[in-house]
C-alpha cells in the first residue's frame, strides 16, 4: 500500500496538475472544446513518442550523438527553469504567452514542458 501511495504522489508531483492548469487556462477559454481536446489528444501523441524514444534511446543519444553526459543537459534544464521563472515574476501571465508561442505550434508548446516535464 505504502509504493502504490508513493508512486501517486510522485507522480503528481511529476506531472504537476496546478502548473498545468495555470499554462493552459487562457487556451481553454479561447477554444471550443472540441478543438481543445483535439490539441491535447496530439499533444499527448507527441509527448509519448519523444518519451518512448528518448526512454529506448536516450543515453545512446546524449552520448554519441551530443557528446554530452546527461548531467549537463539537467544543469541546462534548470538554468532554464530559473530563467523562466524569473520571467514569470517580473513579467506575470504574459511570459507565459510569450513561451508558448504562435496558436499553430500550440500542440508542442502543451507536449514539451508539460507531458514530458524538467
Amino acid at each position: 500500500m505504502y509504493d502504490i501511495l508513493h508512486s501517486i504522489i510522485l507522480l503528481l508531483i511529476l506531472l504537476n496538475p496546478f502548473l498545468i492548469i495555470v499554462y493552459l487556462i487562457d487556451i481553454v477559454k479561447k477554444k471550443q472544446t472540441k478543438e481543445f481536446s483535439k490539441i491535447l489528444i496530439r499533444a499527448g501523441l507527441n509527448s509519448f513518442t519523444v518519451f518512448t524514444l528518448f526512454a529506448l534511446l536516450g543515453d545512446t543519444i546524449f552520448q554519441h550523438v551530443f557528446n554530452a553526459n546527461f548531467a549537463s543537459f539537467q544543469i541546462f534544464g534548470g538554468i532554464v527553469l530559473l530563467i523562466t521563472g524569473i520571467q514569470f515574476v517580473f513579467k506575470g501571465s504574459a511570459s507565459i504567452e510569450s513561451l508558448r508561442g504562435e496558436s499553430k505550434h500550440i500542440v508542442g508548446a502543451i507536449a514539451m514542458p508539460i507531458f514530458i516535464g524538467p
